[in-house]
């Protein structure tokens, strides 16, 4: 048949085109659709585009693989930390290095320093990541309520904050 098809074109990934997860729809421009996708986390994906047909071509399908990778550091996330703390006394925790999109940067393998709202924080610098984060034990010097810790990567901008928490004397 010639012409131009027309018609929708509705992405799915995985599964088949009665399957998988709904990705959207696309209305057919010069017999062209596209679909923009920022949801997608870090991995291998299967993409299927299934286009319904119209008068002159019929329903047919296509797959394609797609890789995300992780983009550059955007911000650090910290693990939850338990109230109370005491002071000088350390406790665990984990800094996971994130892209604008939140999946972790596995490759980011810097450090980060440590400053605490109330007090200092010790050590003020972490040690090194890796695959994309890091987990060690820091303590806060002062009694307080409210404390939280900002994680910013050494020689950078980007940075996290955790969970307001409570610090008791020693």
């Amino acid at each position: 048949a010639g012409g131009t098809p027309t018609g929708i074109v509705d992405f799915r990934e995985g599964g088949s085109c009665s399957g998988g997860t709904d990705l959207g729809s696309r209305t057919l421009s010069g017999g062209v659709a596209t679909l923009v996708v920022s949801s997608l986390n870090t991995g291998s994906h299967t993409i299927i585009a299934c286009y319904q047909g119209d008068s002159n071509f019929s329903a047919s399908s296509g797959t394609v693989s797609q890789t995300v990778n992780a983009g550059a550091v955007h911000h650090f996330v910290i693990s939850a930390i338990g109230s109370p703390q005491t002071a000088g006394i350390g406790f665990s925790v984990t800094v996971t290095a994130q892209d604008q999109y939140n999946n972790t940067v596995s490759g980011f393998g810097g450090t980060v320093n440590f400053t605490g709202s109330f007090g200092t924080v010790n050590p003020a610098t972490s040690g090194a990541f890796s695959s994309g984060s890091w987990t060690g034990t820091i303590s806060v010097s002062s009694a307080g309520s409210g404390i939280t810790v900002t994680a910013t990567r050494s020689g950078g901008t980007e940075y996290g904050t955790s969970n307001s928490f409570n610090v008791q004397k020693a």
